[in-house]
């Protein structure tokens, strides 16, 4: 019998620390912060998708689209702070599309 192989999980240190550093280079993150920080991305990440197929399911589409994420966005993350998150997503989603 093979040894089981070990599934690496995703993490999203790397972009913590590469904002940390641009905002304030004299600044670190204690591996504790970062274990919150990652946990409430992926909660955060969860409960958008989950809302996005909601959304999608409602409209009666099969394929998420950038407008089901944003209004889940909206639905999640509550007053200006969501209009900023969608405005961003839509400036990312934006600049990819240049490229």
């Amino acid at each position: 019998m093979a040894p089981k192989k070990r599934v690496a999980k995703r993490t999203y240190n790397s972009y913590f620390a590469k904002i940390l550093k641009a905002s304030k280079p004299d600044l670190g993150l204690r591996s504790k912060s970062l274990y919150v920080l990652n946990a409430l991305v992926e909660d955060l990440e969860t409960r958008l998708t989950e809302q996005a197929s909601k959304v999608a399911k409602l409209d009666k589409k099969s394929t998420l689209s950038s407008a089901h994420v944003q209004c889940a966005a909206r639905m999640l993350i509550p007053g200006t702070l969501g209009d900023q998150a969608v405005a961003k997503g839509y400036a990312a989603v934006k600049k990819l599309k240049e490229l």
